[in-house]
């Protein structure tokens, strides 16, 4: 009974790994708190200028499995001479990243669900 008291802890910290922002810059100082953070009071909403081109899609949809990475970008339309549009969106579900469905039920491996991800 004991030993899975210690993995608890362990089980945790391994997933605050995985939830590691990859493109962000490089953390300097002491981190706020995770109430800080998730307060709307910091949120900066990023706005396209007028003359950006217009996106691929505004809405995709697409099924994540658990024990799957995933993978979903959306792009600008492409330019005259261009053969893919530039990137505007990258998406990712790492491999480990679907661990527990609603109210923290723990998603059994295999177990998938729908996703659909709106530009607007």
């Amino acid at each position: 009974m004991r030993a899975p008291r210690l993995l608890i802890p362990f089980a945790l910290a391994l997933f605050a790994a995985g939830c590691v922002d990859e493109t962000g810059p490089s953390p300097t100082g002491v981190q706020p708190p995770l109430a800080a953070l998730a307060s709307y009071t910091g949120v900066h909403i990023l706005r396209q200028a007028p003359t950006a081109p217009r996106l691929q899609a505004y809405r995709v949809s697409f099924w994540a499995r658990r024990g799957t990475q995933t993978t979903v970008g959306v792009n600008y339309r492409r330019a005259p001479g261009q053969i893919w549009g530039d990137p505007f969106l990258l998406f990712r579900i790492h491999i480990n990243g679907l661990v527990a469905g609603a109210y923290g039920v723990t998603m059994p491996r295999g177990a998938s669900f729908g996703i659909i991800l709106t530009i607007d």
